[in-house]
């Protein structure tokens, strides 16, 4: 009979994982992943990283990936990278493995004391499947309910586990795969009717894509052509809306360049396509407001709707768009267009010539030398408004960030698990002051596993240089002017890389 670590195993390699990312270190899986031909480790420098990496992982390949980690009273290390790939809605399977048992140490009732701080419970207050593993016979069962769980709801599934029961023997009979059933989801005929009876009756129109808008482009821009409509975007709608799109008027929001947001304030109905974005809303009472979400519990949870649209995006376009007429009248749409492309090409001539940030430099220029699918990893703050402004998507390039959760040193470990999904694509991190912070720790896992990530961050006046270990390059730079020769010589370089913008004094 199998060990329980060897049947956890089996089963992650029936569902597709390849990959399982974990700390340095042993975890009580060591063994099962060794001897296992189509499953490998991807080491990171800390739990928190590895759990993130899962979720970078997952954000590239949409595929379910997985982590591995410790877990205890108090241990709560891999959490914040399991609560970011649950609010950015990824897949993910991780593996909390407990060294004690579970057993509270000095507890006068140790059953009392077990539920009180059952670890299951802060799990689930995070809205995280999870599940204890309580019987070695259980183990398929388990670890296929929590697969199907993370890649049904597009969510994190923990299963807990004690380390000792890893060990042990038991007859759980053969893994089956779980993969995703991809259901046809639309609204019924009536809301579709009402939709676009709303929709033909406005003079003004426009369009709010968010990130439940992926594998839509196209549907979207010809809504927006019929409707002759300025298409909008949330900050984790951006990879889906830009690119080869003639309707684009940037970003809503704080991070926004102006015309998307006025856009919407001036339309007689706003169409919010997969996001549930708290936004300041049209100008106009009587305007309305259109909302399509997969989840029902979404619609109007942040703003309020006249009409809520429950089904996947890419179904409920599909019923819609056959019931629209074709608008002529273009006012509305280019006066949100020809303001904004006029805005972006002086931000980015601007940026080319340093006269914005150092941070809005290097984003300018990684724009211009990064490859046509380079996907890009961004830390809060000024790199994601970097981003923003100076990244631009075209249908293959891929944009990821801790963008609802906030994480303020997310991108490193993000762009690790992505770059290790995809080896021979180009993988660039704009790293902020956290990130940078933690460097020294992840910059040698990089290079073990052979990850050529290009890393882009800013240093302060005073800072020292970073150390950077055997095989990976670094580059600081003292000078804007020399940005662009260092960046393409980052970009050019077989393995990892790091180029260290110092910023300039009247930033700092």
């Amino acid at each position: 009979m199998a060990s329980v670590a060897d049947q956890i195993v089996r089963a992650l390699a029936a569902s597709g994982i390849r990959r399982v990312h974990a700390a340095d270190g042993r975890t009580g899986l060591d063994d099962a992943i060794d001897g296992h031909t189509a499953v490998d480790w991807v080491r990171a420098g800390r739990e928190e990283s590895a759990s993130f990496a899962a979720a970078g992982d997952a954000s590239v390949t949409g595929d379910l990936a997985a982590c591995v980690g410790r877990f205890g009273e108090s241990d709560d290390r891999m959490l914040d990278g399991l609560v970011d790939a649950q609010l950015n809605g990824v897949p993910v399977l991780a593996l909390a493995i407990r060294a004690d048992g579970g057993e509270p140490r000095g507890s006068p009732d140790p059953a009392a004391a077990r539920d009180s701080l059952d670890p299951l419970a802060d799990l689930r207050a995070f809205r995280l499947f999870a599940e204890r593993l309580s019987r070695p016979n259980d183990v398929l069962r388990v670890v296929t309910a929590a697969a199907r769980a993370a890649v049904e709801e597009c969510g994190v599934s923990v299963i807990v586990v004690d380390e000792a029961m890893l060990h042990e023997h038991c007859d759980a009979g053969r893994p089956m795969p779980v993969a995703a059933s991809r259901p046809i989801v639309r609204p019924r005929e009536h809301d579709i009717t009402a939709a676009a009876q709303l929709l033909g009756d406005a003079r003004r129109v426009s369009i709010v894509a968010g990130a439940g808008a992926g594998g839509a482009h196209d549907e979207l821009v010809l809504l927006a052509a019929t409707l002759r409509a300025p298409l909008a975007h949330t900050l984790r709608g951006k990879e889906h809306v830009e690119g080869d799109n003639p309707f684009d008027v940037g970003m809503v929001g704080p991070l926004s360049s102006g015309w998307a947001d006025d856009a919407v304030a001036l339309a007689d109905v706003v169409l919010l396509v997969g996001t549930d974005l708290r936004y300041p809303g049209p100008h106009s009472d009587d305007a309305a407001v259109i909302q399509i979400d997969l989840r029902g519990s979404r619609l109007g949870r942040r703003c309020p709707v006249d009409l809520g649209l429950a089904g996947t995006v890419l179904d409920t376009l599909h019923a819609l768009q056959p019931r629209l007429e074709r608008r002529f009248d273009t006012a509305h749409l280019d006066h949100a267009v020809d303001g904004y492309r006029d805005a972006r090409r002086a931000d980015d001539t601007r940026a080319l010539a340093h006269g914005n940030s150092a941070t809005a430099s290097a984003a300018a220029i990684l724009n211009r030398l990064a490859e046509s699918d380079a996907v890009f990893v961004v830390d809060t703050g000024e790199d994601e408004l970097a981003a923003t402004r100076y990244l631009r998507m075209n249908g293959e390039r891929r944009l990821i960030g801790s963008f609802t959760h906030g994480s303020a040193a997310g991108a490193l470990p993000l762009a690790a698990g992505a770059q290790s999904a995809h080896p021979d694509r180009q993988v660039i991190a704009l790293l902020g002051a956290r990130g940078r912070a933690h460097l020294g720790e992840e910059l040698p896992a990089l290079e073990r596993n052979g990850l050529p990530v290009k890393l882009i961050t800013v240093a302060e006046p005073g800072d020292r240089a970073l150390a950077v270990p055997a095989g990976v390059l670094g580059i600081r730079v003292e000078h804007p002017a020399a940005l662009g020769d260092a960046v393409a010589e980052a970009v050019d370089y077989d393995g990892p890389a790091v180029v260290e913008l110092v910023r300039r004094p009247r930033e700092a």
